[in-house]
């Protein structure tokens, strides 16, 4: 029993040794350079936000914050390398809890993945209003002239994305839904091809972020007719929300959010989320993001997860009802 008790003991005392130690390390934390892993490829919006503000972290937390693309099913490859590193903060992922993040839940039920479970959320940093795009040879001026000659036309509307699955075919699929119209889905290897063919009047819309065509926007070559979010935005004040334009409410705004593996300890996600903070009320970020096409938003972790549960939930039904066929 003595024998027994004292093995119990020196299992207690090293257990609490090894936690001690993991608080020191959180406490000393960053004392090297961070991995901040991007499911996309360079040059995209999510690539760009992430550089401006890990930037400027890394003069607050005094530690590199290096950069990884890694690309491929739909951000499902980083998200799943992210969720299997060491939980110690030293890697982290940027990723969207209102899209691809909630959406890879139902598309990938080949390889399942929980992300309410594998990764611990850290903050929400930025938001992209997305819009009801159109080509201005198009002769309608408001979503519900555009809704009226849907309708009039059916299975004469096709809308564009970058491929089956991705934010802008489900985005369209919902859309159509919320409005009432029939609609084909063409979707494009090459985003910039679909640009193309929107601009040309090939495609009749495109439910899709601001900053990739806020150029042509500009030109008058591509009219908008809605904002898909909650409120207008700021670069196009005149612009009503799909909600005021007569419709139900239709958020489709793409978040940019930090995660760590789940079973990170919570001084580091303090840490992270306090810089975070910080980087995001210097004017000149603030400033380099909305250049980007990008809303500076601070929410903290509990904001993030709300997002993620309500979207897994949305973008199953939508799934599901488009007859898109899981992998």
């Amino acid at each position: 029993m003595r024998v027994t008790r004292s093995l119990k003991t020196l299992a207690l005392v090293a257990a609490l040794g090894t936690v001690a130690a993991s608080n020191v390390r959180a406490q000393d934390y960053p004392s090297r350079s961070v991995r901040v892993v991007i499911p996309f490829a360079p040059a995209g919006v999510t690539d760009i936000v992430s550089r401006i503000v890990f930037d400027a972290m890394s003069s607050k937390l005094g530690q590199p914050m290096v950069i990884e693309n890694r690309p491929g099913a739909s951000g499902t490859i980083a998200t799943e390398f992210v969720a299997d590193a060491a939980p110690d903060g030293y890697t982290l992922l940027i990723n969207d809890p209102s899209g691809p993040l909630a959406t890879s839940v139902s598309l990938y039920v080949s390889r399942p993945f929980d992300p309410l479970k594998r990764l611990a959320p850290i903050a929400m940093f930025g938001s992209t209003g997305a819009i009801v795009a159109v080509p201005s040879t198009l002769p309608v001026k408001t979503l519900q002239e555009f809704v009226a000659l849907a309708k009039a036309k059916p299975n004469e509307m096709f809308f564009g994305s970058t491929g089956i699955g991705t934010p802008g075919h489900l985005n369209g699929e919902l859309f159509r839904s919320v409005v009432g119209i029939e609609a084909t889905h063409v979707p494009y290897r090459v985003g910039t091809q679909g640009v193309t063919d929107l601009l040309s009047g090939r495609l009749t819309f495109w439910v899709i972020p601001l900053p990739a065509v806020f150029p042509y926007v500009k030109d008058g070559r591509i009219r908008v007719l809605a904002v898909a979010g909650e409120q207008r935005l700021a670069d196009l004040p005149d612009v009503p929300t799909v909600k005021e334009s007569g419709f139900s409410e239709l958020d489709l705004s793409t978040m940019y959010a930090m995660f760590a593996p789940a079973g990170v300890p919570p001084n580091v996600v303090a840490r992270l989320s306090r810089a975070t903070d910080e980087v995001l009320n210097i004017d000149t970020v603030q400033q380099r993001l909305k250049l980007a096409g990008v809303q500076p938003l601070i929410a903290p972790a509990a904001r993030v997860t709300e997002v993620l549960k309500t979207k897994i939930g949305q973008w199953a039904e939508v799934i599901k009802r488009a007859g898109i066929t899981p992998h």
